[in-house]
C-alpha cells in the first residue's frame, strides 16, 4: 500500500511540475490562455 502510495504523489509531483512548467512558458509569451483554469479543470 505505501508503494501505491508513494508511486501516485510521483505522478501527481510530475503532472504538476510539467503544468507548472507549460504555465511559465504560456506568460513568457505574453498572451493569455484561450482556457482558463477553472475550464481546464472541470
Amino acid at each position: 500500500m505505501k508503494n501505491r502510495l508513494y508511486s501516485l504523489y510521483q505522478m501527481i509531483l510530475q503532472s504538476l511540475t510539467f503544468y507548472l512548467g507549460v504555465d511559465q512558458e504560456k506568460k513568457r509569451a505574453g498572451r493569455p490562455p484561450k482556457v482558463s483554469d477553472l475550464q481546464f479543470s472541470g
